[in-house]
């Protein structure tokens, strides 16, 4: 029984029998019909097994090209993609910016990375809040292009210093090692 037939049994018979009522459900009911079509395609494509114009989505998801190919071929690889991506966080956001660092604590992830354009970030932090456990905090630090690192053996005024990482200094403290030079401190 399709729509337009459900929609007249619920109408009192005097008006179901009226030529217009009857021409109006019909067209209608057909509007229904295809409604619930593309309902049910809709919610086949939040699944990989049976996506198929809802691929690209998922490519796009776990940052694979659309390269064409067959609908199961296409499934396979998202499905590839999916097990190697989970509980390996950190892989996926070095795709991005290979210079992601993470630090798991008891209340989240720790994030650092070096800053270089908006458009990393906000690929990072789309990335992260997809794929990251839904009970996790994270917080990033990101780290500018600009600033100076902190490696070891590298000496400030003949004294050599024990490694720290980065550190954010201010333009004038440093102004001298800006360039290639490389300042250590503990």
């Amino acid at each position: 029984m399709n729509n337009s037939e459900r929609m007249l049994d619920m109408l009192p018979s005097y008006f179901s029998n009226l030529y217009q009522v009857k021409k109006l459900v019909e067209s209608q009911g057909e509007q229904f019909d295809q409604l619930d079509k593309d309902v049910e395609s809709l919610l086949k494509q939040g699944f990989i097994h049976t996506a198929t114009w809802g691929l690209k989505h998922w490519e796009r998801q776990y940052l694979l090209p659309h390269e064409g190919g067959s609908v199961e071929s296409r499934r396979a690889r998202i499905l590839e993609a999916k097990a190697r991506s989970r509980g390996d966080l950190l892989q996926m956001l070095r795709l991005i910016e290979p210079t992601v660092e993470a630090e798991w604590h008891g209340w989240g992830i720790g994030i650092t990375f070096v800053y270089n354009n908006q458009a990393i970030f906000e690929s990072l932090v789309r990335v992260i809040k997809e794929e990251k456990p839904a009970h996790l905090l994270f917080k990033l630090n990101p780290i500018m292009a600009n600033q100076v690192k902190i490696t070891p053996r590298a000496t400030l005024a003949g004294v050599e210093y024990a490694r720290a990482g980065f550190m954010r200094v201010g333009e004038t403290a440093f102004e001298r090692f800006r360039n290639d030079e490389e300042v250590k401190l503990w």
